[in-house]
């Protein structure tokens, strides 16, 4: 491969070399090669920047409390739940059923607030009985939902949308 370090001479080589932190020992096309490997990876050194993760703002923990029959809940309709999915090219189908029906969910806790209630559960993983994943909802007080997250690597919020929430 034809390069600007190929006429380079090997004190000139070591040299542009050792700017760049590399090892500098070693026949003059292997240090001309290096130096090609250097340069096409920037250096090997660029730091890939990653946006941070989303969190979903949540109450604090003691503030949940169980779902039972007595628990005041957002009256919540299919057509709010599909609403919240379509954008996402998504829908609620059996899969989901048989996922409660077969007794993923581990439990469903609540926090009441005065615009809107949190929903925090617990699934396990449908592949891994052993790995559970932590859901959080939140719902307007009108029953729709605003904002969902899951530790799944598809259910990162703010509109989360794998099998464990859907």
């Amino acid at each position: 491969m034809e390069s600007k370090f190929g006429s380079l001479t090997l004190p000139e080589l070591r040299a542009e070399l050792k700017k760049r932190g590399a090892r500098t020992v070693g026949r003059k096309n292997e240090l001309v090669e290096r130096l090609i490997s250097y340069e096409r990876n920037q250096n090997f050194g660029k730091i890939e920047t990653l946006e941070p993760e989303y969190h979903m703002k949540l109450p604090d923990a003691t503030t949940y409390s169980d779902v039972n029959s007595d628990s005041k809940f957002p009256k919540t309709d299919l057509g709010k739940v599909q609403s919240y999915l379509a954008p996402l090219d998504k829908n609620l189908d059996e899969h989901v059923q048989r996922l409660y029906n077969e007794q993923f969910l581990r439990y469903c806790r609540m926090s009441r607030r005065e615009t809107c209630v949190f929903i925090k559960s617990s699934c396990h993983a449908e592949m891994k009985k052993g790995v559970s994943y932590t859901v959080d909802i939140e719902l307007g007080l009108d029953g729709s939902i605003t904002e969902a997250q899951c530790e799944c690597a598809a259910g990162m919020g703010p509109q989360a949308h794998c099998k464990q929430y859907c």
